[in-house]
């Protein structure tokens, strides 16, 4: 194995990169896999890959070259990092106006008008049955 390399070797998730190989010698097979598992079986000798890793954390890239001579190999490792955060932009508050007041009126204050005291005026007695008077007097107290 000549050459095996990752660009970029560290990523956000969601991104992508770009495998490349060159294998010399008397090679059979070729294989690429990532973290043990086989993204290209029967790969050229020389080529290029691009691959988009799932999830975060670390990747491991392998390259295994296989002839008759035995089997080589080289590893890689990628970083895949969560996607930065955005500023989500807080909408402004928008300018609700406030209702106009509504003109109640409202009753004037109470006068400090006098009230005359109550005047013990007699009150005439009721007719009798037999068309005579009861007099009755009657104050302000009930």
């Amino acid at each position: 194995i000549v050459r095996f390399s990752l660009d970029p070797s560290t990523l956000q998730v969601s991104q992508c990169l770009v495998v490349q190989w060159n294998v010399q010698g008397s090679v059979t097979t070729v294989q690429l896999l990532r973290n043990n598992a086989s993204i290209w079986d029967g790969a050229p000798i020389q080529g290029s890959l691009q691959d988009c890793p799932p999830g975060t954390g670390q990747m491991t890239y392998t390259l295994v070259a296989t002839g008759p001579g035995g089997t080589s190999q080289a590893v890689q490792y990628a970083t895949v990092t969560g996607a930065s955060p955005t500023n989500t932009p807080v909408p402004p508050p928008t300018n609700t106006p406030a209702p106009p007041p509504t003109n109640t009126p409202v009753p004037p204050p109470p006068t400090n008008t006098p009230v005359p005291p109550p005047t013990d005026t007699p009150v005439p007695p009721p007719a009798s049955i037999e068309g005579g008077w009861i007099l009755q007097q009657m104050n302000g107290n009930g």
